[in-house]
């Protein structure tokens, strides 16, 4: 399988996480052990800011060489992770962060996903800090190579953990949140996007003006979208098209929010938008 390339961290953002991850400052933190997924390994780390009770947390994977995992609209095929915290006590969980993806494609095949180290985030409140609090997760993802696997893991972390310092752990949960998607901005989003035939044309404002740029869109699960077509690039604007001529009949895209993830060099942001 050919290798590809991970987003990396701008030399000012990185310099920024390591001073945020090293300043002083009143964070507790804490991890599990790694956890084998079958080509890779996996573990749960959780940051408390003891004001407030609330958690940032990271579920980190490190894959083995050749082996990938997917985002959370993985293309025509694979598995989407799964991430279940109804087991844990004393501990209520907020919305899972998928890092900016990547469009990969393969002589048979093509997906959105991630290689080597991936965080994905997750945030949450300690509701009490009984004897018993418990962070726990349930966690199905699809981890491929020439076939896929569909890897479980369980995760344990007790909410009395949180109540000591672990640097590295804060670092993780730090170096996490640089590879989320931004917000959108007056140099890189999405500007308009409309429904023309079988398709959704989306015009879009980039950073750059050349490079790897790439459009994901999501909208209810039975769509099944595939990576938007890149017509054309340049100015610092960018033209695709979202192909839905494989949509069920009763998709009615004018009257659907979509999410878009737009990816230039390496850098995202999301935003959500009904097309015209």
């Amino acid at each position: 399988m050919p290798a590809f390339r991970m987003p990396g961290f701008p030399a000012a953002a990185a310099a920024l996480a390591a001073a945020l991850v090293f300043a002083p400052g009143p964070g507790h933190a804490a991890s599990t052990q790694w956890e084998d997924l079958g080509g890779g390994k996996a573990r749960l780390v959780a940051t408390l800011d003891p004001a407030t009770n609330q958690v940032s947390g990271v579920v980190e994977f490190q894959l083995d060489k050749g082996w990938k995992t997917y985002w959370r609209e993985p293309g025509a095929s694979g598995i989407p992770p799964q991430f279940d915290f109804s087991g844990s006590r004393h501990f209520a969980a907020g919305e899972i962060g998928f890092p900016v993806p990547e469009h990969v494609v393969l002589k048979d095949s093509e997906f959105v996903g991630y290689h080597d180290r991936v965080m994905f985030t997750f945030e949450g409140m300690v509701t009490d800090f009984a004897s018993d609090g418990t962070i726990r997760l349930n966690l199905l993802a699809g981890v491929c190579e020439e076939i896929c696997i569909p890897a479980t893991a369980a995760f344990e972390l007790p909410t009395s953990d949180l109540m000591v310092s672990d640097p590295l752990a804060e670092q993780a949960v730090a170096e996490a949140a640089l590879t989320l998607p931004g917000t959108p901005n007056d140099t890189f989003r999405v500007d308009s996007a409309t429904v023309s035939g079988d398709g959704i044309e989306v015009s879009a404002t980039l950073p750059d003006t050349d490079g790897k740029a790439d459009l994901f869109v999501e909208g209810p699960a039975s769509w099944r979208l595939l990576p938007a077509e890149l017509v054309s690039r340049e100015d610092g604007s960018a033209r695709f098209r979202l192909d839905l001529s494989h949509m069920p009949d009763d998709a009615e895209p004018r009257r659907t929010e979509l999410r878009f993830t737009l990816v230039s060099n390496g850098a995202g942001v999301e935003q959500r938008l009904a097309p015209e």
